[in-house]
């Protein structure tokens, strides 16, 4: 079988046989995929410095990829040679992501055989006609081409467009759908003490699209991010801090979230702890190390933070940490063996089991720890909050934990729907995203400031 020659195609490809034609364009797919793939490794491990390429790594589409993948985990490669938008992004992430070439080049491959047989097909019958009716009536080619740029803007407005009725209640029960790994740490939040939020406040409606709120406002954090005044605590690079206010009040210890990449450090944190400094708190922005496979490292970090603010006699007594950063404030808060502390968790990654299961296997939690919860149970065991509570851990100070109900990056039901130790304050805000509890410009942050001064001053 011989591909049609009516009209001539690129390349010459028309003169191959189907299996030979099928051939050459899995071998473009695969190469084209496996590059991007080592572009994304390499960047996280070395490149960085690039900064095109950093940019593009926290940027929207990157964040739109990295979503589904955590919808799909690793089938999301293979899906995504079937998609128009986020093919290059997919693989990017899972270079960056440093998904195991174990399970990325089969994916791989069977995506580049649904790329192939569709290019070979349709994608080649679509170029032939193209191509006839540019050489027969080019007005006609250029109006039909309009017609497909229009058509496509026009269901992009209308998706931006439509009302999300997200609530906190739908989101719980999506949330309960999916799927857990031990009874044990899920179920309703029965012994947690919940909070509604200030009159003051002012819920705003979920936007059309979560995703792109997000982007704006960490873009917008990044972009107007003070400096505190700079230490070191450890000898390693990562082992610095900023302090921001003045050392004779309540020190606060700041953790900033990002999913333990190594990529994402503590700028984008700036403006929220400056802004709870103004509270007349004494606010360390913590700067750790996020090193894949090496878990430990970052819990050391803030062990070694805290005993170098007691020893210069400031020692905190609270620790607010957003998303990842959560995670750390509640094992600090969960820690027998040093002094007790308030924590206060803002959108915490609170159970990275549950996150796991979500990612099917792989993503930024498996590459923290280095494995998955079968693979390493130990280290779950002592990593994971929800595990650590349900085995009897509890915090030695107050603990409040703040999530907004349109949050698109930890799904609300991460907090309200987790088993909390008795005491807990589980504050829900109706109509905040993920970034909306450490904006300074969120009509939500004040809530969360109030919340941190409480927890700071009890």
């Amino acid at each position: 079988m011989r591909v049609a020659a009516d009209e001539e195609l690129p390349l010459g490809l028309h003169e191959l046989p189907f299996a030979g034609l099928l051939a050459v364009l899995f071998v473009i797919a695969f190469t084209r995929g496996g590059a991007t793939y080592a572009v994304g490794r390499a960047a996280v491990a070395g490149g960085r410095r690039a900064q095109r390429l950093r940019a593009r790594l926290d940027g929207p589409t990157m964040r739109r990829a990295e979503s589904f993948a955590a919808r799909w985990g690793v089938f999301a490669v293979p899906f995504s040679f079937l998609t128009v938008g986020v093919q290059t992004a997919i693989n990017l992430s899972a270079g960056a992501t440093r998904v195991p070439l174990r399970r990325y080049v089969p994916a791989l491959a069977l995506g580049a055989v649904f790329w192939a047989v569709l290019y070979a097909t349709v994608g080649l019958a679509a170029v032939a006609a193209a191509l006839s009716l540019a050489a027969t009536s080019p007005w006609a080619a250029a109006a039909a081409g309009m017609a497909v740029v229009v058509a496509v803007v026009l269901l992009r407005r209308r998706g931006r467009r439509s009302p999300s009725t997200s609530t906190s209640t739908s989101t719980s029960t999506s949330r309960a759908e999916l799927p857990t790994t031990s009874d044990a740490h899920q179920g309703r939040a029965t012994s947690a003490t919940s909070t509604p939020p200030p009159e003051s406040v002012v819920a705003s409606p979920a936007p059309a699209d979560v995703a792109e709120a997000e982007d704006l406002a960490l873009a917008r954090l990044l972009a107007s991010a003070p400096t505190g005044t700079s230490f070191a605590y450890g000898d390693e690079p990562d082992q610095v801090a900023e302090r921001f206010g003045t050392d004779d009040a309540p020190t606060v210890v700041v953790v900033h979230g990002g999913y333990f990449r190594p990529r994402t450090d503590r700028r984008h944190a700036r403006p929220f702890a400056a802004g709870l400094a103004e509270r007349g708190l004494d606010v360390v922005l913590a700067e750790y190390r996020r090193r894949p496979g090496d878990p430990d490292a970052a819990v050391d970090d803030l062990r070694a933070l805290d005993l170098y603010l007691r020893s210069t006699g400031t020692p905190p007594v609270a620790y607010v940490g957003h998303s990842a950063g959560g995670t750390l404030a509640l094992l600090r808060a969960l820690a027998d063996d040093l002094p007790p502390v308030g924590a206060v968790a803002l959108a915490p990654l609170s159970d990275l089991t549950l996150d796991v299961d979500r990612s099917g296997g792989v993503g930024p939690v498996v590459e923290w720890i280095g494995a998955t919860p079968a693979a390493r149970p130990e280290a779950y065991a002592r990593l994971d909050p929800a595990r650590r509570m349900a085995a009897g851990a509890r915090p030695g100070g107050r603990l409040v934990v703040v999530h907004g109900d349109i949050d698109g990056v930890v799904p609300v039901g991460d907090s309200s729907d987790l088993r909390w130790p008795s005491g807990t304050d589980v504050r829900v805000l109706p109509g905040a995203h993920h970034f909306d509890v450490v904006d300074p410009t969120s009509p939500h942050v004040a809530a969360v400031y109030d919340a941190v001064e409480s927890c700071a001053r009890s």
